[in-house]
């Protein structure tokens, strides 16, 4: 038996650090790491651009919560992923963006080798927590864990680990028999959680706002809430946090003035994992400013630098910082009252009345997607008027249930291979990907993979022929349109020639009746809603 190479200490070490799929294409750099994977547990799923193996990594951490490991090839393979890779950094997703690097004695000669960058590393710095290079098989140990602990001990990111050419085949250096101890929760200090909570005990009316950061703490959310009997906005990275029946639940409304106006007339405001974001309450453009006193809760120090000021500011992990705040209110007798000192939610269809006609005209179909699907449906959304629709009107029952791509960065071709990632991780759950026309063509070449898994997933696509977001503003400026009114395909043929089966709707009912039918049965549909015809 050979002995064991770096790329096989590498290998195994995924493991032990539980990562189960890996997503990649593999060339002639990653053969070694190919190889090693071969001889492994971890699953290995194939999309058709390195753009994809990011999608679908990012779908699948989503919906675990777990990072998740896209392994790409020296250089095009990091730069065809860049822009899933940036996403994931702007939504803070944790996943392990593996590859190999150029030979250690050849890196940045500029003499034309294969897949060759002038430095790999420092453009993965822009889009990554950390690139961190693996020198030597002594540094293996050290390389892994530090990425994994950058992953669970702050703002989970991605983080790049490349591995240059020359090393990947050199013996391995023996290590632990596991891996290495991670960090736990980072916790609030003791004074801050003292004077945050002296502020809301005293407090008349509580706004909380919860964003992304908190989706693993909704048990102390509720919990805080039900004391507090304050309403809890969710940003669309917070979506789910509380289920919309919970009686503190009053959505993802961001969007809309009757969540300004109480957040302006609160005296305090509870800002909890959120960076406080433009893109939380589009389309509505203006500053979101609290009248009163602000406590924000966040694991990474630099957001409180930014977007909104705080009077407290809680440095550590949502659900660590809710649970203490709880526990400090009942030590001092704030204690649950009736339900209904909570102010009531505004109605859905009041607040879509306030909206502009596209916006408008999404509402119907919103509910009709969400009166077709079950509870637990996980939704991928890519940048589309549908989606921007459903960011606020989609009615969610759970956290990491709806995955999109339409703040912060907000690329186009998310919504499809992250339904594939996100199906491989929850096999049992219906996966509703809400994707344009537009948005549809930056990664149908992916169709096929799920055709190839056999995974039943049912893709609504938005048809406005063409980019119908940027048409309308550039109609709303004075301008002539222009490149906005790109051809779609004719998407039967596209679904016949991935092994799709494909249908139309013409109006709510009828979307409503065969998305739910496609759901029952476990169908592979494109499901076309022409709103350009």
């Amino acid at each position: 038996m050979s002995h064991p190479t770096v790329a096989d200490a590498i290998v195994r070490r995924l493991s032990d650090y539980g990562i189960d799929t890996a997503f990649g294409i593999p060339g002639i750099h990653t053969v070694s790491l190919y190889r090693a994977l071969g001889h492994s547990r971890i699953r290995h799923v194939t999309p058709r651009h390195e753009q994809g193996a990011a999608f679908m990594a990012d779908g699948y951490a989503r919906t675990t919560g777990r990072p998740a490991v896209c392994v790409l090839i020296t250089g095009a393979g990091l730069t065809n992923a860049a822009t899933a890779i940036a996403q994931a950094y702007s939504d803070s997703v944790p996943m392990l963006v593996l590859s190999s690097a150029a030979r250690t004695a050849r890196e940045g000669l500029g003499a034309g080798d294969l897949h060759e960058l002038r430095s790999q590393s420092q453009l993965m710095d822009q889009l990554v927590a950390r690139s961190v290079t693996i020198r030597t098989p002594e540094h293996v140990e050290e390389g892994l864990a530090l990425a994994f602990t950058l992953m669970r001990s702050g703002r989970p990111r991605p983080v790049h680990v490349q591995v240059p050419l020359d090393v990947l085949d050199q013996p391995a250096v023996p290590g632990p028999a596991g891996a290495w101890a991670l960090p736990g929760p980072p916790v609030p200090c003791t004074q801050a959680l003292d004077a945050a909570a002296s502020l809301l005990a005293a407090a008349r009316q509580v706004a909380i706002v919860v964003g992304g950061g908190a989706r693993h703490a909704g048990v102390e959310l509720d919990a805080l809430a039900t004391d507090l009997q304050a309403p809890v906005i969710c940003t669309v990275a917070g979506k789910g946090l509380l289920p919309d029946s919970h009686p503190s639940s009053w959505g993802t409304v961001l969007a809309f003035d009757a969540a300004r106006d109480f957040i302006r007339e609160a005296d305090v405001v509870l800002a909890v994992g959120t960076e406080w974001s433009e893109t939380d309450r589009f389309p509505d453009g203006r500053p979101l400013q609290p009248g009163g006193r602000v406590i924000r809760i966040d694991v990474e120090a630099t957001q409180f630098a930014v977007n909104l000021r705080a009077d407290v500011a809680l440095l550590g992990d949502a659900r660590v910082a809710l649970a203490a705040l709880s526990a400090r209110l009942t030590a001092c007798g704030r204690t649950s009252r009736s339900p209904a000192r909570i102010p009531s939610r505004p109605a859905l269809d009041a607040l879509v009345e306030s909206w502009h006609a596209p916006y408008r005209a999404c509402a119907p179909f919103v509910a009709a997607i969400r009166r077709a699907t079950p509870d637990g449906t996980i939704f991928t959304a890519d940048s589309t008027q549908l989606a921007y629709a459903a960011n606020h009107l989609l009615e969610t029952d759970s956290p990491r249930r709806w995955h999109a791509c339409t703040t912060g960065y907000g690329t186009l071709g998310y919504a499809l291979p992250a339904a594939i990632g996100a199906r491989i991780a929850a096999p049992e759950s219906p996966v509703v990907a809400i994707v344009g026309d537009g948005g549809l063509q930056f990664s149908s070449p992916e169709l096929i993979v799920a055709t190839e898994l056999d995974l039943p997933l049912v893709a609504v696509i938005w048809n406005s022929r063409g980019y119908a977001e940027i048409r309308d503003h550039m109609a709303e400026v004075g301008m002539r349109p222009l490149g906005v009114t790109p051809r779609p395909p004719d998407f039967r043929a596209l679904a016949i020639a991935h092994g799709w089966e494909y249908r139309s709707a013409a109006t709510p009912a009828d979307l409503a009746s065969t998305l739910a039918e496609s759901v029952r049965a476990r169908s592979r549909m494109l499901l076309e809603v022409d709103r350009g015809a």
